[in-house]
């Protein structure tokens, strides 16, 4: 993995490259990543949680081709990004400390182009809008992501903020920035936020 810091319009971002050697992948199926998982010295309950991600994406994957997940292959896919994605996610969560994560409703693009069957699979019950734009806006595998990892899809929720940062897309997209903007902080009850007066002048 590369990191390295971008701008992106007048933002300052972390964008992440996943370098892999010349060697033609051996992984065929989605479900030949399953293997890899269960094989990889990760703590189990990370595993557990990567592996529910990767299912939730396979299924949403067969019922868009409507095939059995067994014989579903991998398109249009690279087969590490996609584990590298997923993994890396849980991993980070879990090395943040992150014990609930909520996310804002889901951008995606318009038209055919704009949404792979398997996202919109994904997305069923859950609030989306579009950018008017015939781009991928949120991938399968970001999908199975945010929808597996997530308790709500809402506005940002009260929280005493710590810190945040943004990571960078590939794509440079004509609405504006590509970026996931990431804030952590402690839940905050807004019952009890604050010490209250009310004051009649």
């Amino acid at each position: 993995l590369k990191a390295r810091s971008v701008h992106k319009g007048d933002l300052r971002a972390t964008k992440i490259d996943v370098i892999t050697d010349s060697t033609p992948s051996t992984l065929r199926k989605l479900t030949d990543l399953e293997k890899v998982i269960r094989r990889s010295r990760i703590d189990e309950p990370v595993q557990q949680k990567g592996l529910k991600v990767l299912n939730r994406l396979i299924q949403a994957e067969a019922r868009a081709h409507g095939i059995s997940a067994t014989r579903l292959r991998l398109h249009g896919m690279d087969p590490i990004d996609t584990l590298v994605d997923i993994m890396g996610a849980v991993i980070g969560l879990s090395l943040l400390g992150i014990r609930q994560v909520v996310s804002s409703p889901i951008p995606v693009g318009s038209g055919i182009k704009g949404m792979a069957p398997a996202t919109a699979e994904l997305l069923k019950g859950i609030p989306i809008y579009s950018l008017q734009i015939a781009q991928e806006l949120t991938t399968p595998t970001g999908a199975a992501l945010l929808t597996t990892l997530s308790t709500d899809f809402s506005p940002t929720p009260p929280i005493t903020l710590h810190s945040g940062g943004y990571g960078a897309g590939t794509l440079d997209l004509a609405v504006g920035p590509n970026l996931l903007r990431v804030l952590i902080g402690e839940s905050l009850s807004l019952d009890h936020a604050y010490e209250t007066d009310r004051v009649i002048e």
